[in-house]
């Protein structure tokens, strides 16, 4: 695992302290990188946010935004607040707040969310539950039938 802190740079020309940039390879608020040439297996736990660069088998889970970039692979449970999938992921996936499946994705297994955003090209296999609570009035409920006919099905199929 590469962990990525921010941490002052010196900058030899004038002997003062720097702070690293964005083109540097900094990203604010990101607490852990798995690099391109790291497999991470077993349980992944982390506060902060998380990037995957690489390939991580087991479980992965944060309180925070999951990051999954294009080529990166997944064969894990996910659990997070939010992530963002641009790699390829095989393992049930479950998101408090919103999940972002990018052109690039490739996702098999069961997804639990509050939001999803499914990008044109991304490729999704597995069953989807919003757990977003819509409430519905009990008149206005799932049986249309009463609703037009005013008439009920009774389990025999005569009418009445």
């Amino acid at each position: 695992m590469v962990f990525s802190k921010l941490v002052p740079q010196l900058n030899l020309d004038d002997g003062l302290l720097e702070q690293p940039t964005q083109g540097a390879g900094f990203q604010e608020g990101v607490e852990t990188v798995v690099g391109p040439s790291v497999h991470v297996e077993g349980d992944f736990a982390s506060k902060g946010d998380i990037i995957v660069r690489g390939k991580v088998t087991g479980t992965v889970e944060t309180s925070q935004l999951l990051t999954i970039e294009q080529g990166a692979r997944v064969v894990a449970k996910i659990k997070a607040r939010s992530a963002k999938i641009a790699g390829h992921v095989k393992g049930n996936i479950t998101i408090t707040d919103s999940l972002d499946l990018l052109a690039t994705a490739q996702v098999v297994g069961d997804v639990e969310t509050k939001i999803l955003s499914i990008a044109p090209g991304a490729v999704f296999q597995g069953h989807i539950t919003m757990t977003t609570l819509v409430t519905v009035d009990d008149k206005i409920d799932a049986r249309p039938h009463e609703r037009q006919t005013g008439f009920k099905k009774n389990s025999s199929n005569n009418k009445t």
